[in-house]
């Protein structure tokens, strides 16, 4: 996460992957389809965050629209949870091996 004051922008980038119903030899799901997805905010607004930790965890995000602004809205599990708001979103996904 990398927040920026106007006219900067702030950007997010997450990584997702797909969890399988199968189970690898080790006995967890086996996990593929990894990506980095990068959410770019333009005219950030506001942004409310908290819990940081070491290791962030969400249950999901989803972007809202609300008046003129794009709210990115951060559900957390273990870490960071919130909303950053802004005038703009871009999302760009690439496809990333994890270490």
């Amino acid at each position: 996460m990398d927040l920026r004051r106007n006219p900067e922008p702030s950007v997010m980038r997450v990584h997702v992957w797909r969890t399988n119903s199968d189970i690898t030899e080790s006995g967890h799901f086996r996990l593929d389809r990894h990506a980095l997805v990068t959410f770019t905010i333009q005219g950030t607004k506001n942004v409310k965050l908290n819990g940081w930790n070491h290791q962030n965890v969400l249950s999901e995000l989803f972007v809202d629209r609300e008046g003129g602004d794009y709210i990115l809205r951060l559900p957390g599990i273990y870490g960071v949870d919130g909303e950053i708001a802004g005038t703009h979103v871009s999302v760009t996904i690439d496809p990333c091996i994890p270490e």
